[in-house]
């Protein structure tokens, strides 16, 4: 909500500071041009002693990190540019956990060379994740810790994987 205490008519926007345009959407009252034709509003213009709405719709990506932004909010005035009103807003994005795993077998054991194993680990949460590995057998063990963050949405979409490769008997 806006008031312009001015005794000017006065015109006033409002920017979202540190957070990229793709997160939020602003919506300001539809100005009347003229005869009656409506027009979208680029800006909130009020009569002295009136107020006005201005409507802010944060729509963070799916792949936004997880996370506790704080954007700054700025609201400013058409009359007077040094005229600045700031406010912070807090949005936490929630983790999403989620880790596709996937044992893939690469050649089974024969009498003359071991068997050998592929884990295919897919981070596809918004979440950095350190996942504690521990392979038995017989006769072979592998121990292994992986760390990554998730990932980091490239032009065709892929996630984050690693591979560990296991050789046994």
């Amino acid at each position: 909500r806006v008031f312009n205490r001015s005794e000017r008519v006065e015109r006033f926007r409002l920017t979202c500071l540190d957070l990229p345009v793709s997160w939020y959407r602003l919506t300001y009252p539809q100005d009347t041009e003229g005869l009656g034709m409506l027009a979208v509003g680029d800006s909130l213009a009020l009569n002295p002693g009136d107020q006005g709405l201005i409507s802010l719709t944060l729509m963070p990506p799916l792949e936004a990190l997880a996370d506790t932004y704080t954007p700054t909010l700025q609201l400013l005035s058409e009359n007077n540019p040094d005229l600045a009103l700031l406010d912070l807003i807090y949005l936490r994005v929630l983790p999403i956990y989620q880790l596709q795993a996937e044992l893939i077998t690469v050649s089974r054991q024969v009498s003359t060379q071991p068997a050998q194993f592929q884990l295919l680990l897919n981070n596809q949460g918004n979440s950095a994740r350190t996942v504690a590995i521990a392979i038995s057998a017989p006769t072979v063990w592998i121990q292994g810790r992986l760390s990554w963050l998730p990932a980091k949405p490239a032009r065709w979409g892929s996630p984050q994987s690693r591979l560990l490769t296991a050789v046994g008997p």
